[in-house]
């Protein structure tokens, strides 16, 4: 890239893009790592306010006010679990992933899903059906991750 011309005595060439790829995943991780913990201290801060009010150690809470609290405290609960997430993906893309496979019994797994989920299933058209009994009965190998 010429700064005048091309008859002119300076010269500049074309600068190099220092961010490659691997640099700017680097970045990337290490800003989410940064920002994760930076968000963990006012999440605890917030936590421990909310427990304050609930507990009634700074004084006399109406019912009212103790509803909003106890939402505020679930969002901060929620807030809790994302940044950990974050946590946990950052450290997932720095070193990688441990697959251990595990064997589990299908049939129980869907009878504990159907048992938690059953004041639900009247609001749709999902339907539960037994398995035969002469059929074997399946498992299946989930992927649990180690760090």
């Amino acid at each position: 890239m010429y700064l005048f011309g091309p008859n002119d005595a300076i010269y500049m060439p074309k600068q190099k893009n220092v961010e490659t790829p691997n640099n700017l995943e680097g970045i990337k991780s290490d800003f989410i790592t940064v920002a994760s913990h930076q968000l963990r201290t006012p999440i605890a801060a917030i936590r421990w306010s909310l427990d304050t009010l609930l507990a009634g150690r700074a004084g006399k809470v109406s019912p009212k006010q103790i509803e909003v609290i106890k939402e505020a405290y679930q969002n901060n609960n929620f807030m809790v679990k994302v940044v950990n997430d974050l946590l946990r993906v950052s450290r997932i893309e720095e070193k990688g992933l441990n697959l251990l496979p595990q064997h589990i019994n299908l049939e129980k797994l869907s009878k504990n899903l159907s048992k938690n989920t059953a004041n639900l299933l009247p609001l749709t058209t999902v339907k539960f059906l037994k398995p035969p009994q002469t059929r074997p009965r399946p498992t299946w190998i989930p992927c649990r991750w180690r760090q």
